[in-house]
């Protein structure tokens, strides 16, 4: 559904206005750019530019992900997967500057458990950025009683699911101090009134 991307943008916003700054790992936002059948990323992607975050997305390098500075505008569908990305000589990022990465998925549950599409790359970015705020935005459906895992598995810190009443999942999945601290209030009952689209 389109509102889908500005429900979680909305819910993203007022998480972000909520958190303490402190914690809050480096200045760098990762978004990855949204497939058919994916919430849309570009409200979510507009809310953090609205803050002057820099916003940077994946490019898969080899077995791992690279990450840069970039405009939407600016990426293009291409590599083993067609996913729009940004050019190699696109200003690089070190996973260390890494304040929040918004974590695409197939699957998740209530602890923060995540599946993903069976190649790891999210994996070995999330363990590479521990201090990083990991955020997941999902459709109601997506959300499952238990997904499977393994001991290298990264799970992610909140979910923002969208739908007739879009609320926030803290998942607990992190011991406190391990990576970014839980927003202050209840996450849970954030107005979706706050809501910001681009």
């Amino acid at each position: 559904p389109p509102a889908a991307g500005a429900d979680c943008a909305g819910l993203l916003a007022a998480l972000l206005a909520a958190r303490p700054a402190e914690g809050a790992g480096g200045p760098v936002a990762l978004v990855f750019a949204s497939l058919d059948g994916e919430i849309d990323t570009r409200p979510i992607e507009a809310v953090l530019r609205r803050r002057g975050t820099p916003v940077a997305f994946p490019r898969v390098d080899g077995a791992v992900l690279s990450l840069h500075l970039a405009e939407r505008g600016d990426l293009t569908a291409q590599g083993r997967y067609n996913i729009p990305e940004p050019a190699a000589s696109a200003p690089r990022v070190d996973p260390a500057d890494l304040g929040l990465v918004i974590v695409p998925g197939l699957a998740f549950d209530a602890t923060g458990q995540r599946l993903g599409f069976g190649r790891g790359y999210y994996d070995r970015l999330l363990s590479a950025a521990p201090a990083a705020w990991r955020v997941a935005p999902c459709f109601p459906w997506q959300v499952l009683p238990f997904v499977p895992h393994e001991p290298h598995d990264q799970p992610v810190d909140v979910l923002l699911i969208a739908g007739p009443a879009p609320r926030c999942l803290p998942t607990g999945a992190r011991v406190p101090g391990a990576g970014l601290a839980p927003p202050t209030g209840d996450p849970a009952r954030v107005p979706v009134s706050s809501k910001e689209t681009p």
